[in-house]
């Protein structure tokens, strides 16, 4: 499954008391454009997936290319927003600043699959900062897509 491309996206909301939460996941699909509904996969191990269940709204974002510390941030620091720049969604929930796009939802459907949970969810507001090209893991590795004729920094 290694060969597959996948997308990198950081999922956020606000908890109980109004302390922002947010987790990486790397599996992350379209579903239906009528009505807009998109999928992700969190371990069921994850402490912070029910956290942000409960919280009702969350944020999708897509992380862009350059956005691979953050990626990393919210898999694995205890203090994920320490020196986050973010700011409030329509919703209020909060949007991670320099992601390639921005999904808030609410989650409509959830399956258990193995050791995941398959999560459906419903878009009500979504935005694009419309440069850049998305981060992907790829063989357990980031990766960038190349897209022809783009400018490669550094050449």
């Amino acid at each position: 499954m290694g060969r597959l491309a996948d997308t990198v996206a950081v999922i956020t909301a606000l908890g109980d008391g109004g302390q922002p939460l947010g987790m990486t996941v790397s599996s992350l699909t379209s579903v239906s454009l009528e009505p807009p509904l998109v999928l992700f996969c969190p371990a069921v191990t994850s402490r912070t997936w029910p956290l942000l269940r409960a919280a009702g709204s969350l944020c999708i974002n897509v992380l862009s290319e350059h956005q691979q510390g953050l990626s990393v941030q919210f898999a694995k620091a205890a203090k994920r927003f320490e020196d986050v720049a973010w700011m409030p969604s329509p919703g209020g929930v909060p949007m991670l600043r320099g992601s390639l796009a921005w999904l808030e939802c609410s989650v409509i459907n959830r399956h258990r699959a193995g050791d995941h949970e398959i999560v459906v969810a419903r878009l009500h507001h979504i935005a694009s900062a419309g440069c850049g090209g998305p981060l992907l893991r790829h063989q357990g590795r980031y990766a960038r897509l190349a897209i022809p004729g783009a400018e490669v920094p550094g050449a």
